[in-house]
Order: structure tokens, then sequence, then C-alpha cells
């Protein structure tokens, strides 16, 4: 099922999908991809499809938590010249 995705994923613009497994908790999966920019990214999700949502649906239905998955996104940095520290927790 989750593998659907991909081609919702390419359809949308990226570059490139991946689904891996998490070697320490077998149960995790992580869903990757890469879209040109953020713009492309933002871009994809207005042009989403019902049949789009509808495979979302699916495999957010897999989920098995409290909690929903937690979500991040990354940017390339090509270069840093005054990286900042993180903020202290």
């Amino acid at each position: 099922m989750i593998h659907k995705l991909r081609r919702v994923r390419l359809r949308g613009g990226a570059l490139r999908w991946g689904i891996y497994r998490d070697v320490s908790d077998p149960t995790v999966l992580n869903e990757t991809f890469i879209a040109e920019s953020w713009m492309d990214y933002l871009r994809s999700r207005e042009r989403a499809t019902a049949a789009d949502e509808r495979i979302r649906q699916q495999v957010w239905a897999l989920h098995d938590g409290p909690e929903r998955p937690r979500i991040s996104f990354q940017v390339y940095a090509r270069e840093i010249a005054n990286p900042t520290p993180p903020p202290e927790r």
C-alpha cells in the first residue's frame, strides 16, 4: 500500500522518493522525497487529486499510535556563513 505514494509524489513533481525501515525499530517506516524547491512542494499539495488524497488517507490509516505520524521538512543548505547554534532546551 505505502508504495502507492511513490506514484503520487513523482507525479506531483518529486525528483526522488523512498521508503525506509528503521533498523532499531522495524515497525517504523520513514518516507522521504525530494522536490526541486519549497515552492514546488507547495504547488504539488495544491495539485493533489481526490485519488491522491485517498491514497494518503489509506497510508495514514496504517499508522498505529495515539499521536499523528511525525512530519519534518528539510531544505538543502548550500553554505552557512555564520551558523547559529540551535536554542537550548
